[in-house]
Order: C-alpha cells, then sequence, then structure tokens
C-alpha cells in the first residue's frame, strides 16, 4: 500500500473491532509474497496488515477526522498481526488480500494485539478436465463399435 494516500474514515468499513482479548475471523489487507518476510530480527515472519482496529484506536481517529492525514501518519494505529515462516511450507499458501484467517487477540504490555494467526484451510475445487471427458466419450464409441463388430 501506498503510504501517502490520504487516508479517510470510510476506509475503514467491515474492519473488526477489537474491544477485549478475543479470538474473531479478520481479513488479510496485505499482499505477502516470498521476498516480503521480515528478517530483521533473526525470527523470519510475514507481518500482515489486518482489517482490524482497536476501539482505542478508533477514537483516536475519529476525533483526527476532521484533519488530512496519509496512512503513513496513522498507520501505527491499525492492527497487524505476524505469520511466521515455520506456518509457511510454498508461495501458495501465503494468505491473499482479502481472505480471511483467525486471529487471536490478547494484551501484550498492556497493549491489545493479534498475538496468533491460523491460516484457514482452503478446499480444492473440483476440476473440469476437457481431455478425461473427451476420453471417456472416445471409450465409450469404442465400446459401441466393438459392439457392433461382434454382431
Amino acid at each position: 500500500m501506498d503510504k501517502n494516500i490520504v487516508f479517510k474514515m470510510r476506509d475503514l468499513d467491515s474492519y473488526a473491532i477489537i474491544d477485549k482479548p478475543c479470538t474473531v475471523l479478520v481479513k488479510n489487507n496485505s499482499r505477502p509474497t516470498m521476498d516480503s518476510i521480515y528478517t530483521g530480527d533473526g525470527y523470519p515472519r510475514w507481518i500482515l496488515n489486518l482489517k482490524a482496529i482497536s476501539s482505542t484506536s478508533l477514537a483516536v481517529l475519529r476525533t483526527l477526522a476532521d484533519y488530512r492525514y496519509t496512512y503513513n501518519d496513522i498507520g501505527h494505529l491499525l492492527m497487524t498481526g505476524s505469520l511466521w515462516e515455520s506456518q509457511i511450507n510454498h508461495v501458495y499458501e501465503l494468505p491473499s488480500k482479502g481472505e480471511q484467517m483467525i486471529c487471536v487477540f490478547d494484551y501484550v504490555d498492556e497493549i491489545l494485539r493479534c498475538t496468533n494467526i491460523t491460516l484457514i484451510p482452503r478446499r480444492n475445487p473440483v476440476l473440469y478436465k476437457h481431455g478425461a471427458e473427451v476420453a471417456k466419450e472416445i471409450a465409450e464409441l469404442e465400446e459401441i463399435i466393438k459392439s457392433l463388430n461382434n454382431e
């Protein structure tokens, strides 16, 4: 996200308001890649922007609503969470923007934070395979031809 974009209160539509320790479904608001992993402190992880805000931060933003701020100015008021390298085996397992995750919120040093993210297993769809369908039709036609030749 471009941090110079001007923040508007309507940008918080559909954000979860977190006012106490809880476990809730929250949407990812980042586009993580294998290149965006944070390694600065020796604990590799992706720092994800969450569509969540603490009730305290929301109150602060409401008092600032009449002013012009960028995401760079107010980004620290929005909630983030860490997805650890050990949780991801392949790049396709990284959550996409808007994907729901199970997030645990609790107090850390008297600040309400996301303390754990669990990815929701994705369902594998049933895929249409044209080649398999055509092969089945060919096999059926071969059986018909074989039965006609035997008569």
